[in-house]
């Protein structure tokens, strides 16, 4: 760096051109992005912990290449070579390639089970038993919304109709709104008259998927197998404080981009995106404008993010569509 324009006219061109795009505001560098707010300049010496924190921190999903990258610039940072660091990082990350998962069930035609709006219709399943955790808990009771696909997971140490009913009340119905339905499978915990009358009282109609045509369900089976995946990735074995790290598992799921909806999860459904905690130790736009950045920036990145949230109701339609 030496503050001067290069001496050979292409040159100044050149950088002109890439200088358009970058803007200094109270001596920090940013990217301008064409899809969201200005994104911070990081220098070399942060690169390393944003990688690791967004890639395998605590809201880390291992995600691969492509997603990583959009995490990392979703999230206000930027610098030249993101997209090669991020392809060095994942392909380097020794729990990405030995829980990779291996697709072995061939390809089939599917209909999806379309919802009218968000938090109409959910999925449910239970998964395990796995290595019983603390309080004795072994399985994981799973609910996805089929419109943005949000997740929600508990940790349970039995699986009677009673503890999903309380489930549905706590979790969903006084969170989320009363469903329109609830997809689920033949096991005995959801096909008995108490859930059927439980569901009856709140006007949710209760189906149960074929037993011939389990896959009527595939949404959840889908969010099963991503949980269990990532505790694969952050718990050696499933052992120990797996029911501790499921938490940490949703939140990863619910801030990486998802691959059906072309967005994030926890976005969708809340207008913006999550606060993660590097955020604070590699600080990052956002953050730097709540620590009092100069007006110019403040407008600059309100403007951005209003025009965010203009948006959200455009990104939930385009959601619906695939």
């Amino acid at each position: 760096m030496t503050g001067q324009l290069p001496s050979d006219g292409q040159d100044q061109r050149k950088f002109r051109y890439k200088a358009a795009y970058y803007l200094l505001l109270d001596a920090e560098l940013y990217r301008k992005t064409i899809s969201g707010p200005l994104a911070r300049c990081l220098s070399e010496i942060e690169v390393p912990r944003v990688l690791e924190e967004i890639h395998s921190g605590e809201c880390g999903s291992h995600s691969g290449t492509r997603t990583l990258e959009q995490r990392i610039l979703r999230h206000g940072y930027f610098w030249p070579t993101i997209r090669k660091d991020a392809e060095a990082y994942s392909k380097k990350c020794s729990q990405c390639q030995l829980f990779a998962p291996l697709q072995l069930q061939p390809a089939q035609h599917l209909r999806s089970i379309t919802a009218p709006w968000p938090f109409a219709i959910w999925g449910m399943d239970l998964v395990g038993p796995f290595p019983q955790a603390s309080g004795q808990r072994k399985f994981i009771l799973v609910m996805i919304d089929y419109f943005s696909k949000w997740i929600e997971a508990k940790a349970l140490a039995k699986t009677t109709s009673q503890i999903v009913k309380n489930f549905i009340w706590g979790e969903i119905a006084c969170r989320f709104g009363i469903p329109l339905a609830i997809v689920t499978d033949n096991g005995p915990q959801f096909a008995s008259l108490e859930l059927e009358d439980f569901c009856k009282q709140l006007g949710t109609d209760l189906r149960l998927a074929s037993v011939h045509h389990p896959r009527s369900n595939g949404q959840v089976e889908a969010a099963n197998k991503l949980i269990v995946n990532l505790l694969k990735k952050k718990v050696t074995n499933l052992k120990g404080n797996w029911a501790e790290q499921l938490p940490s598992v949703l939140w990863a799921l619910r801030t990486t981009p998802n691959s059906a909806m072309g967005k994030k999860l926890f976005k969708l459904s809340h207008g913006s995106e999550a606060l993660i905690p590097v955020e604070f130790e590699v600080r990052s736009p956002r953050v730097v404008a709540a620590e009092g950045g100069s007006e110019e920036w403040r407008l600059e990145n309100e403007g951005a993010q209003r025009l965010s949230l203009d948006y959200v109701e455009e990104l939930r339609d385009l959601a619906s569509i695939r």
